[in-house]
């Protein structure tokens, strides 16, 4: 894996990086919004010039990081929701991540966000004991893209013709076709 074009954003809180694994190109932003922060605005339009920059040239764009929205509690969110839906964004991370040792509420604050979540494989939480927040972690899958095409022929699609189309598609893509 090589990286390239590594940048910093002293409006917001992010690093951006270009990483090459085989033929693939995958974008990184680790980003960082304070709570209660007055840069909201800024740090939107910044995460946005970075996020279209790595879009146009990566296969594809995850985003990381603590941008302190509770993504559990949709009216305390609306501005990430909007981004994420705006940009079909995938977050892969699905449960608490952040405990309130006062209130014992668990929040999820720390987002890793996928364009491409055909490449998600699974992610977890886990505790961490010398934070609040738990730690976070996603596995993706970025194999070669370099594949070779397949044709199934036939003359009528009968029961175990479909059955090798089925078949194909679980090991192509990893998806089952109902019947």
């Amino acid at each position: 894996t090589t990286f390239s074009d590594v940048t910093y954003s002293e409006v917001a809180e992010l690093v951006s990086i270009k990483l090459k694994s085989h033929d693939k190109q995958i974008g990184l932003i680790a980003c960082y919004r304070p709570p209660h922060a007055s840069n909201e605005d800024s740090f939107f339009i910044e995460l946005e010039r970075t996020f279209d920059l790595l879009e146009a040239s990566c296969d594809d764009v995850l985003i990381v990081g603590d941008l302190n929205y509770d993504l559990l509690a949709s009216n305390k969110s609306t501005k990430l929701n909007e981004f994420i839906d705006g940009h079909c964004l995938s977050n892969t991370i699905k449960s608490g991540t952040r405990l309130n040792p006062t209130t014992g509420y668990l929040s999820l604050l720390d987002v890793i966000l996928s364009l491409n979540i055909l490449s998600f494989i699974a992610s977890t939480v886990i505790p961490f004991p010398e934070s609040d927040h738990r730690f976070v972690t996603t596995i993706l899958n970025h194999k070669s893209t370099k594949q070779t095409s397949q044709i199934v022929e036939s003359r009528c699609l009968n029961s175990s013709k479909l059955e090798l189309l089925k078949v194909k598609f679980k090991v192509r893509f990893n998806f089952v076709l109902s019947s």
